[in-house]
């Protein structure tokens, strides 16, 4: 078994109730991290990590809208308020299911929505642990976006827009706080067997007349491994970017996807 030797990290994630960002905050859960979860929904948040057993007192949830400045203040603070410092940040945000399409004819708001809701809120918590991290001379930031990021889809076209620049955005930010022993890494999913895998399934089968398990089926066959992948697949690379073990590798942007990316780059 790898030691990634976490123990009383403190670590924050933002978006932490379902799929990626769940799966995340149990494994850093395991390795005996102190772990602050943020998301909207309080009811399925405490849902969640009651029914599992496991230290209690390690595990915070918080109930915020972190597309509000008030929001992330509100997280920022509840982690430094208990713990005194914060290692170890995830973002992991999704996307409103409503700007997908570049034939849902989005508007100016619809665009201004999912800028606010993930690539500025990304900006923002970054914005304010990295202080933090820089006092205490460590820290990681693992900025999760997707595949579209580097393979524009019009059927993704917000996702792909906003992902390229967390992907700009985490290489330029590295390249300043390295010296701080920061490192600051992109997650890119590729197709993840999660509840939101599903929505955006029911989604494009409704807008393109399809049976939604036909569509599924097809999007596997272009999947070289021939599966969707598993959120505690990407929790695995989250976790040990998070670890000393991966303190050489920073500004990089890793797809885990099957391999259906087509990019080299």
């Amino acid at each position: 078994m790898v030691e990634f030797n976490l123990k009383e990290k403190v670590v924050l994630i933002a978006g932490g109730s379902s799929g990626i960002g769940f799966a995340a905050a149990m494994q850093f859960i395991e390795e005996g991290c102190n772990v602050v979860i943020a998301a909207r929904d309080q009811i399925k948040l405490n849902s969640l990590f009651k029914t599992r057993k496991f230290n209690q007192s390690s595990v915070h949830v918080l109930s915020v809208d972190l597309g509000t400045q008030k929001g992330i203040e509100d997280f920022i603070e509840y982690g430094t308020s208990n713990f005194k410092k914060i290692d170890i940040l995830v973002n992991t945000l999704p996307l409103p299911f409503s700007t997908y399409s570049i034939n849902n004819n989005i508007s100016q708001v619809d665009w201004e929505t999912a800028l606010q809701d993930k690539l500025l809120s990304y900006i923002a918590l970054m914005s304010s642990v990295l202080p933090l991290m820089k006092k205490n001379n460590w820290g990681r930031i693992i900025n999760v976006a997707g595949i579209t990021s580097k393979e524009p889809s019009c059927n993704l076209i917000t996702s792909g827009v906003i992902n390229a620049a967390i992907v700009n955005l985490t290489k330029s930010f590295s390249q300043v706080y390295s010296v701080f022993n920061i490192c600051i890494n992109v997650v890119n999913p590729g197709f993840v067997a999660t509840e939101r895998f599903d929505h955006f399934i029911e989604q494009q089968a409704r807008a393109h007349h399809q049976n939604k398990y036909d569509l599924q089926t097809s999007i596997i066959q272009t999947i070289p491994a021939r599966r969707l992948g598993r959120p505690d697949e990407i929790a695995n690379l989250i976790v040990f970017l998070a670890s000393d073990k991966a303190g050489y590798i920073t500004g990089t942007s890793i797809s885990v996807d099957g391999g259906v990316s087509k990019s080299t780059g």
